[in-house]
């Protein structure tokens, strides 16, 4: 009786140690972590539509150019930071990046709104 492809995770030629449960859920978090923080700069974008909109008097098809100019800057530093990650390191630009990301929206978590300030207290 053979054994299936099921039975072994890991390719036969693969002399890599099994990884146990754990650095599984750790790999999981570290890949879902990026996508999600990815879904939340679009968001960001299409929640500030409608602000763009009243403050400028934006049209609907300048609001289309935002978006079309967010989508077009997004896959073409996507591209680019591939590549980089390649010559760098992944790990590095990894890290760089989140750093880049995550720096600026904790300042601005941190920092009380006048809408804010008045509503505690």
């Amino acid at each position: 009786m053979s054994t299936s492809s099921a039975d072994s995770p890991r390719s036969p030629g693969d002399d890599s140690p099994a990884l146990d449960p754990a650095e599984r859920r750790r790999i999981l978090w570290v890949l879902l972590v990026p996508l999600f923080m990815s879904l939340i700069s679009v968001s960001i974008v299409n929640v500030a539509l409608s602000s763009i909109q009243q403050e400028l008097g934006a049209s609907s098809s300048a609001l289309q150019w935002v978006l079309t100019g967010y989508a077009l800057a997004f896959g073409v530093l996507l591209v680019a930071s591939g590549r980089a990650g390649d010559v760098f390191g992944r790990r590095k630009l990894f890290i760089a990046g989140i750093a880049v990301f995550a720096g600026p929206r904790c300042c601005a978590v941190s920092r009380p709104t006048p809408r804010c300030s008045t509503s505690i207290g």
